[in-house]
């Protein structure tokens, strides 16, 4: 069987239905990335996490139990997710039999070496060896890529690798192993990418040789111009990432390790093959007609009441927006939301 990662459950929030913090509406959810950019998600994603390998027609396997090893004729130890350190359980016609500790791979990885922790290891015609050592940390990298793009996790501002990492997820103190979140640290030394944060946690064992973990993410759906695009974001003319059917997708590779400085034990999965809806401005998800239209927008100084041509720096601006319903009409319960942007010169683009 080797490795197995899976996505066990994935939901998406919206801050503008589910309000800050996220913490309104629960059952408010979609199950991909929808939305408007500019607007604040949040992704939560279940992952389950299995390692194992059986004897099977092909692959036979032979125990040495005064060696201390178990070999097979094919395949290979690595790929099936074992590394050194790894405790495991050895199965035999479905029943688990002994206990133990993988001391050393064979550099043709068709060989482990072991120590016995509990049990005995006798037949192994119809064994299986099932990895149940903790994974306690997580390389996260994602991505929101546009339609047709190949899988990367570089931000499409500054082209700085967008990803997150912790350990000590699902500690065992003594009396189980921790559910509690660890907050994830950023990847590299850049912070153009953030617009949000990310934490992991351990969450449960659906079964005795699956470790179940649960990522939430936090993030702002961008960008909506690139360098260069400001002339086309000025007169209404979309980027190209999100011209016509174009939208942005999001991506993602989380990687879970035993511990972070051991690389030989990570268990991975990439996952670039979920479609977003993103919309730009005048647009109703991704290419839809809109149900709305802006018919004016007004600035004014608030201390003196005289006409602004736009956001002032320095003091209060009053704003007023003249907004039309075209398939509808309003009603009291409507909620109107607004995103304001700062918007990086030149030089902000080039400096990250």
């Amino acid at each position: 069987m080797a490795i197995t990662v899976t996505v066990a459950n994935q939901k998406w929030f919206n801050e503008y239905k589910n309000g800050v913090g996220f913490a309104s509406n629960p059952t408010d959810f979609a199950l991909n990335l929808s939305g408007s950019i500019m607007e604040k998600v949040k992704v939560v994603t279940q992952i389950d996490v299995r390692w194992n390998g059986s004897v099977t027609a092909s692959e036979l396997w032979s125990a040495d139990v005064l060696l201390g090893t178990i070999s097979k004729n094919t395949g290979s130890w690595v790929v099936d997710g074992f590394s050194v350190g790894d405790y495991c359980a050895w199965s035999q016609n479905g029943i688990v039999t002994a206990y133990i500790t993988i001391t050393a791979i064979s550099q043709s990885e068709l060989e482990i070496y072991y120590t016995l922790s509990s049990g005995s290891i006798t037949d192994s015609a119809n064994a299986a060896l099932i990895g149940l050592t903790s994974l306690e940390a997580l390389v996260y990298e994602f991505g929101l890529n546009t339609t047709g793009e190949s899988y990367n996790n570089l931000s499409k501002i500054s082209q700085n690798t967008q990803g997150y990492y912790s350990g000590g997820i699902g500690i065992d103190s003594g009396g189980g192993r921790s559910t509690a979140f660890v907050n994830l640290q950023k990847l590299g030394v850049f912070d153009d990418w953030i617009t949000g944060s990310a934490k992991a946690r351990f969450l449960s064992n659906p079964s005795y040789d699956v470790q179940r973990f649960e990522i939430e993410h936090e993030f702002m759906v961008n960008p909506y111009y690139l360098d260069g695009e400001l002339p086309n974001l000025q007169t209404g003319i979309p980027p190209q990432i999100l011209s016509g059917s174009n939208t942005l997708n999001y991506v993602y590779n989380p990687e879970f390790r035993s511990s972070l400085s051991n690389p030989n034990t990570a268990k991975s999965i990439l996952v670039d093959n979920m479609l977003g809806a993103v919309a730009w401005y005048d647009e109703n998800f991704n290419g839809f007609n809109v149900d709305y239209k802006i018919n004016s927008i007004s600035y004014k100084e608030q201390a003196t009441g005289n006409t602004a041509s736009g956001l002032l720096i320095g003091t209060k601006t009053t704003v007023t927006v003249q907004v039309e319903a075209l398939n509808r009409s309003f009603v009291v319960v409507d909620k109107l939301g607004a995103f304001i942007s700062y918007l990086p010169e030149q030089n902000e683009y080039t400096n990250t």
